[in-house]
């Protein structure tokens, strides 16, 4: 099975590059030398939500994408995370999952590691909470090999997003790669 995600989280590699090319910014000869011809596919075409596209693509897409942006420093991809959360989490369809999560306390972080199965069809994902209150929480991702450090990236934005909608407030969140195999994102107020 190849790695992949949904076209819904693919589409926030696609839209930036797209924008660049409308714009006069990006050309066609700089795509085809810095991506590999799938991906050039991938962009020619109309990306279907609900389809799955590998994961490599998606990698080198964001890569160019935040490249042309200017995009330098870590920092910057997981602000692009909490950025994007907030435009898509705010969706009915997402927002009532959310709020079901926050009223749930510290269990709020089993709820929300439910929608990563819904945007990749590889990773096992736990949770764990380090406090009553549930603000200090631990997130492990386990066959975790190809996941992207772009992505990593930007799903810490993502949980600092979640994170300011379940307690009111910004959790400090920070990643890390223990063995090629997993990543741990751990949050604290």
């Amino acid at each position: 099975m190849t790695a992949s995600i949904k076209g819904v989280a693919l589409q926030l590699a696609i839209a930036p590059i797209l924008r660049g090319i409308d714009r006069g910014r990006i050309s066609w000869d700089q795509l085809e030398v810095s991506l590999h011809q799938q991906d050039l596919v991938v962009l020619e075409e109309k990306v279907i939500p609900g389809l799955w596209y590998p994961i490599a693509t998606f990698d080198r897409l964001l890569g160019f994408s935040m490249a042309s942006d200017g995009f330098q420093s870590d920092r910057q991809w997981v602000q692009v995370g909490f950025q994007v959360a907030s435009r898509i989490l705010t969706n009915h369809v997402f927002d009532d999952m959310v709020s079901a999560a926050a009223a749930r306390g510290d269990r709020a972080g089993h709820t929300l590691i439910g929608l990563a199965p819904l945007l990749l069809n590889f990773s096992h994902w736990s949770f764990e909470s380090r406090s009553d209150d549930g603000r200090h929480f631990r997130v492990e991702v386990t066959e975790a090999e190809e996941f992207p450090k772009g992505l990593a990236l930007i799903v810490q934005g993502l949980i600092e997003y979640l994170s300011t909608r379940v307690f009111g407030e910004r959790s400090h969140v920070c990643s890390e790669r223990p063995t090629p195999d997993t990543l741990v994102f751990c949050a604290q107020p």
